[in-house]
């Protein structure tokens, strides 16, 4: 059964639906383990991180983990990862991932849903003369209550995906709504922000001939104490920055 219709001028019911919907867990691992099947990246985790992100989901940690975004098959690369990792494996089947609200047409809809993804309303989605924080703020409130209850989320910060090969080594300015989600989750909760960087690099004759990039993934741990104090402003820069020096070891990693 669908739910409410995806659009800005909706926000108000489509997150009153989201936030009290939950993945169904048993599809949700099997979109984790078909990742896993087709998407092989390299995976990397910078100096002593790998250690530290397992041993905070080992307690019962939450995640907040951001990305960079280039390629239509980012989430599932991501997916692949984290279900290919024993340190990343409290990821699976309990993320919630916000996506685009295209990504929600015709029949993908209930697949996006079983596996916990959440249409995602951007500013530039929102029709001239309407309100940007009622549709906007909707999203925001939906991931701090995932967040508060205990669910990890994953995001791409910069809220589009750029698509110019030639910049796409260049993190885009990170929007405010991974750092509004931080700000506003409950003090109790034990949180880690992660941040990871992703790249693709030519594969093998067959990969190329299809089209495909053998994907990299390089994670680290944000290096910020205390983010939640930080202003906005400063910890959507340094959101960019770790995420960028997580594409840059990605990059290297594959060379």
């Amino acid at each position: 059964m669908f739910g409410p219709e995806i659009s800005a001028e909706n926000a108000a019911e489509l997150y009153r639906y989201y936030k009290k919907k939950r993945p169904n867990t048993r599809l949700a691992k099997v979109a984790f383990a078909g990742s896993k099947l087709f998407f092989r990246p390299n995976i990397s985790f910078s100096d002593g991180d790998e250690e530290r992100i397992r041993s905070h989901g080992d307690r019962g940690g939450i995640f907040l983990l951001s990305a960079n975004h280039t390629r239509a098959r980012d989430p599932f690369v991501l997916a692949s990862a984290v279900k290919r990792r024993r340190s990343l494996e409290s990821f699976v089947a309990n993320t919630s991932i916000g996506a685009k609200p295209s990504l929600f047409k015709w029949g993908l809809r209930i697949l996006m849903d079983r596996v916990g993804a959440v249409p995602a309303i951007r500013g530039k989605d929102v029709a001239k003369g309407q309100s940007r924080s009622g549709a906007t703020g909707g999203f925001i409130s939906t991931m701090v209550k995932d967040l508060n209850e205990g669910h990890n989320v994953a995001l791409f910060g910069e809220e589009t995906r750029n698509k110019n090969k030639k910049t796409a080594k260049e993190v885009q300015e990170f929007k405010s709504g991974t750092a509004k989600i931080r700000h506003d989750v409950s003090p109790d909760v034990d949180i880690m922000m992660v941040t990871a960087g992703l790249t693709y690099t030519e594969g093998n004759i067959v990969q190329r001939v299809l089209g495909w990039r053998k994907a990299n993934a390089h994670f680290s741990v944000l290096p910020v104490e205390e983010p939640q104090q930080m202003p906005v402003e400063e910890l959507s820069a340094e959101l960019r920055s770790s995420v960028q020096h997580d594409v840059d070891a990605s990059q290297a990693m594959a060379a």
